[in-house]
């Protein structure tokens, strides 16, 4: 915290997974207090069950780059729904987090890891580990399994091994998570 204070930092947060009670009471104890929960989610594309003669089957909606064109709409949607007030705004980087920005759609953009779907927007790519690598989502309760589907239909095309996804814990993300196989880890 003396770091934090030295460079000026005004928040400080922390984030601890819920089965962690020593972590969690010492934090109590040093003043900090819950103000989201997350959720990490991992499935094995390699467990995948095969259906339909053996093939793995599709889902409706395919995720495409997003354009830049795409940022300014998916700010607005983002900063005004749910998952953003769930998440408190923030933007996790590995289990690192801080306040997202129109800035970090750009950069998604621009490294070709901004993808769209009629159902939303993620964040995502495969990382060195064959790991399909979710940091943010923008859908709705109502798309939400679709925007999972098609999350785990373009980890699969670009062979992946795994998704791995960090996303504010919306209970209906979750579920719509769950409906497909993820493991869930809750942390807050």
């Amino acid at each position: 915290l003396a770091l934090a204070r030295a460079q000026r930092a005004q928040t400080a947060r922390l984030l601890i997974e819920t089965w962690n009670e020593p972590a969690r009471n010492q934090v109590a104890k040093l003043g900090y207090h819950e103000t989201g929960r997350w959720v990490f989610a991992r499935k094995n594309l390699a467990m995948e069950p095969l259906t339909n003669g053996g093939r793995r089957v599709s889902g409706d909606e395919r995720l495409t780059p997003a354009r830049r064109t795409e940022v300014d709409l998916a700010w607005m949607t983002w900063t005004n729904g749910d998952l953003a007030y769930h998440g408190r705004l923030l933007f996790p980087e590995g289990w690192l987090f801080r306040l997202m920005t129109p800035h970090d759609l750009e950069q998604a953009v621009r490294s070709g890891r901004l993808w769209q779907c009629p159902s939303g927007l993620i964040i995502g790519g495969v990382d060195e580990d064959g790991v399909f690598d979710v940091s943010w989502v923008q859908t709705t309760d109502v798309d939400a399994p679709r925007l999972v589907k098609a999350i785990i239909d373009v980890a699969d095309s670009l062979g992946a091994e795994k998704v791995e996804a960090m996303a504010p814990a919306a209970p209906w993300l979750a579920d719509a998570l769950e409906q497909y196989g993820f493991t869930l880890r809750p942390s807050s």
